[in-house]
């Protein structure tokens, strides 16, 4: 609805003034996982902390957002992720299985498998750069088609790696 538009708006004008550094992109992103469609979120925003959304943003969230962030194109493969992404690749098997039912799953798989280049001029994805290797926070559909472009039918770590651009958290 309208009105539900110019909350979200709202809230992304006081997120992108809390922390200037954080690209629009991420911004984006975050709202869209975190707070639109969520009733007791928005709820909580607007009746207990009166319509601002700073509370809502201490600790985890406020770490995310603060970065420090940086785009970049990475040559990535298997080993380059940490074991809990590696290992939701392979409950997923690379989007074959929709084993964390995540709504339209196969036909967003088909979709990015259509559009993967390997060559990093891809719509980012978001990382989270651990010394364990990177989380993957944003864009799973993107990152799998586009490691699959490497399958030699065997083992993913033996797999070519795929250029993916990427706004990367550290």
């Amino acid at each position: 609805t309208f009105e539900m538009e110019e909350l979200l708006e709202k809230y992304k004008a006081r997120i992108q003034e809390l922390y200037p550094q954080t690209p629009e992109y991420v911004v984006d992103e975050f709202i869209e996982n975190n707070i639109e469609g969520q009733e007791g979120v928005i709820k909580k925003i607007e009746n207990t902390y009166f319509g601002d959304i700073k509370p809502e943003l201490r600790g985890y969230n406020d770490w995310f957002l603060k970065g420090p962030w940086e785009l970049k194109v990475l040559d990535l493969g298997w080993e380059d992720f940490d074991v809990t992404t590696q290992q939701a690749f392979v409950d997923r098997q690379f989007g074959e299985v929709n084993s964390y039912q995540v709504p339209n799953d196969k036909e967003r798989l088909e979709y990015q498998k259509a559009r993967a280049k390997g060559d990093g001029k891809n719509e980012p994805v978001i990382l989270h750069k651990t010394p364990k290797g990177y989380i993957l926070l944003e864009g799973w559909h993107r990152v799998m088609a586009t490691l699959l472009l490497g399958n030699n039918g065997d083992h993913p770590d033996t797999w070519s790696s795929q250029k993916i651009r990427a706004w990367i958290h550290s």
